[in-house]
């Protein structure tokens, strides 16, 4: 992933999303057996590679 072409999401407004990324952390943490950090990231504008993250449409 080339991080040049996202920002970090603004998620203070959204408490519930929070909430929802730190359950999935939890999860897959107790699956794979070691702790993860899940980091919310929004394309940047006028970025024209946004339908190149492989995985992420199934």
């Amino acid at each position: 992933m080339n991080t040049a072409e996202y920002q970090f999401s603004d998620l203070d407004q959204n408490p519930e999303a929070i909430q929802k990324i730190k359950l999935l952390e939890q999860q897959l943490a107790e699956q794979i057996g070691e702790p993860i950090t899940l980091i919310a990231y929004t394309p940047r504008e006028n970025d024209s590679s946004l339908g190149c993250r492989a995985g992420l449409d199934d």
